[in-house]
């Protein structure tokens, strides 16, 4: 549970255990459904709590940041265990949750969930690295993650079976320890299947990312163009006209090439962002303006002033609600001052 972080479903957890002890039979325990229920009986709410989510799925979660404190600070003593549970791993993030390496003095894995992760020695790296190698298939990542909203906190689904958001995550979280073999691997799986699914708008910032690592020699020219092509085709917001600008960082040569050879690039693009400010709503205003100072100098694009004026107008607004709101202030401190007296007087009454 450590090592996936949590929360955590309790299927997904079923699993790793599961895998884990196959895996170890050094330990001589044959783990199945009852005797894990049996466990976590022993654990609820002393070390971990257990609840249903609206889907009526069993989430698991660390009774206190302490427990898992104390859980991290103990592994980091025993690498022999360390070994055991990157070797028998279920789930890409027990790669990354609570394990990092240090180059140049920093952790490069962005993943880890602690402050002070445990450092993988190369032999722990090798590992890591052997596993995705013969076990990609058949790794994902672990379902769950927490979301906080301003009045409560909630658990979501993510990843699923999606393969760019799997390959993208993978990515990431092996950057520092990648080599040629990882890198050549991962571009076989591009090659292979990813392309399928890149027709999906929403996965644009995790392709991107991922042809980013995948350069040439391993994504052709023509690869390229043709997936700018099939971004540019579905963008229909500013926020997706932020993530097509990425293409200008990685591809600087084929964007330029696209946008020479498109029919119409620029009428589209200003069409998209003209659009955008005539409907936005006054509570949106901040979103749009962040948005459009983002998008400002890239892709040909010069927003300063658009943005300016939309700043003036967040200001305007502003202004009306302050007025608004010491009208309606002032209306119910001399409501309050007349109830006030209708009640003094009352009680004087009262009183003769």
């Amino acid at each position: 549970m450590l090592t996936c972080g949590d929360p955590i479903s309790y299927f997904d957890l079923l699993e790793a255990v599961k895998k884990f002890f196959s895996m170890n039979s050094n330990y001589n325990i044959l783990i199945n459904q009852h005797e894990y229920d049996r466990s976590l009986r022993e654990l609820e709410n002393s070390f971990i709590n257990v609840e249903e989510d609206s889907r009526k799925t069993f989430i698991l979660t660390f009774k206190n940041p302490g427990i898992s404190d104390f859980l991290l600070h103990h592994l980091a003593n025993y690498t022999d265990v360390q070994k055991e549970l990157l070797t028998s791993a279920r789930f890409l993030n027990q790669f990354s949750s609570i394990f990092s390496i240090k180059l140049n003095g920093a952790y490069p894995f962005r993943d880890t969930n602690v402050t002070y992760p445990i450092e993988l020695s190369s032999a722990l790296v090798e590992i890591v690295r052997n596993n995705i190698l013969d076990n990609y298939d058949n790794l994902s990542f672990s379902s769950l993650h927490k979301v906080y909203a301003w009045y409560e906190s909630y658990y979501v689904e993510t990843f699923g079976s999606d393969c760019v958001l799997k390959l993208a995550r993978t990515i990431d979280i092996t950057k520092g320890i990648q080599t040629e073999e990882m890198i050549k691997f991962y571009a076989d799986i591009f090659n292979t299947w990813v392309l399928k699914d890149v027709l999906k708008s929403n996965n644009m910032r995790q392709l991107i990312s991922i042809l980013s690592l995948l350069r040439d020699p391993y994504i052709q020219e023509s690869e390229v163009l043709s997936i700018i092509n099939c971004f540019y085709e579905q963008i229909d917001s500013i926020e997706e006209l932020n993530d097509f600008k990425e293409f200008e960082l990685y591809f600087t040569t084929e964007l330029e090439q696209f946008k020479y050879s498109k029919l119409g690039f620029d009428t589209r693009i200003e069409e998209i962002i003209n659009n955008e400010v005539e409907s936005v709503n006054s509570d949106s205003l901040d979103y749009l303006i962040d948005e459009l100072s983002s998008l400002d100098g890239n892709l040909g694009l010069q927003l300063s002033e658009l943005v300016t004026k939309l700043e003036e107008k967040q200001k305007e607004y502003l202004n009306e609600q302050e007025d608004q709101f010491s009208e309606q202030l002032n209306k119910t401190l001399n409501k309050s001052s007349l109830d006030q007296n209708f009640i003094d007087n009352l009680f004087k009454s009262l009183a003769k």
